[in-house]
């Protein structure tokens, strides 16, 4: 599970994948503030890097990739 905070209702992205750049995505429905989405189809033993998408309703998109270095968590 994949959690983080915006400071605005906005939608839920998370894109990961065990090589760059993730491909995998998986998407939440609605506006929140607290964000939380499950990943799967996760390999034992594996790498994974991931990444997360907000928007807010007026279309303003951030994604936190560390700067293209991805957070990482190994399964």
């Amino acid at each position: 599970m994949v959690t983080w905070t915006t400071n605005v209702p906005a939608t839920s992205r998370v894109t990961y994948g065990a090589s760059a750049p993730p491909t995998q995505v998986v998407e939440g429905t609605g506006l929140a503030t607290s964000h939380s989405l499950t990943v799967t189809g996760l390999e034992q033993c594996t790498p994974y890097l991931v990444a997360v998408t907000s928007a807010s309703p007026g279309c303003y998109e951030v994604t936190d990739d560390l700067g293209g270095a991805y957070h990482r968590f190994t399964t």
